[in-house]
């Protein structure tokens, strides 16, 4: 019998030795894992943050400056265009003749 019972005692200890070891498995997956989802969180959310903050105010105004830019673009065009029509109705042989017969103009 005392044989059996060494050998129990020798099995009841590395019972309690495996448990011992697998809870302190079970623990350190658990916290990997917390770990993980907190750097996923940081590598997910700080570029979020960092575009709601920093970039997307300067983005705004960027493209509302380009926004001005086209706007202003098409002025000039216009303009360009408004001044074409009127010298396409000017005689401007006439004119230049005019300017000839001006002393110190034309000779």
């Amino acid at each position: 019998m005392p044989e059996k019972d060494k050998k129990l005692d020798e099995i009841y200890k590395l019972v309690r030795a495996n448990n011992k070891m697998l809870r302190g498995m079970k623990r350190a997956a658990f916290w990997g894992t917390v770990l993980k989802l907190i750097i996923y969180a940081v590598l997910l959310g700080v570029p979020v943050y960092l575009y709601f903050t920093i970039f997307q105010p300067i983005l705004a105004e960027l493209l509302n400056a380009y926004a001005q830019l086209q706007e202003t673009g098409a002025q000039i065009q216009e303009t360009g265009n408004q001044l074409r029509s009127v010298t396409d109705g000017l005689p401007l042989d006439k004119i230049s003749e005019i300017f000839k017969k001006l002393p110190g103009v034309g000779q």
